[in-house]
């Protein structure tokens, strides 16, 4: 992580006094950029592949809409980490939705983006 400071200063009306204050703020990289998951082929139509890059084991995949909805779950049987994991697409409309990726012992692996527009 890295952190950055910098001053806020502000100037009250009535008393023309300056305020300062000096703010540290904690940069964390963000685990959807860091993801060792792919998602692919995106945009997608009747189904989408998941595949994870390092010795995780997905075994559960949320899949939400852009309002926050969940709108399926598929549990992952085998505990695989090098194959492509197929999802089913057809029970899902056309639009924007995020696939949460979780571990056996239930650590997020990743949030992906997907467009799905069926032919």
């Amino acid at each position: 992580s890295e952190s950055i400071s910098f001053d806020v200063s502000t100037i009250n009306g009535k008393s023309n006094e300056l305020y300062s204050k000096n703010i540290n703020v904690e940069i964390e990289e963000d685990y959807r950029t860091k993801s060792n998951t792919l998602l692919f082929p995106n945009p997608a139509s009747d189904k989408v592949f998941i595949k994870v890059l390092d010795n995780s084991k997905l075994a559960l995949i949320e899949i939400f809409d852009v309002h926050g909805r969940l709108v399926k779950i598929q549990n992952i049987k085998s505990f695989v980490n090098t194959e492509n994991i197929e999802v089913n697409l057809f029970s899902l409309e056309d639009g924007h939705y995020f696939f949460k990726l979780k571990s056996q012992n239930g650590d997020l692996l990743g949030i992906k983006k997907l467009i799905i527009l069926h032919n």
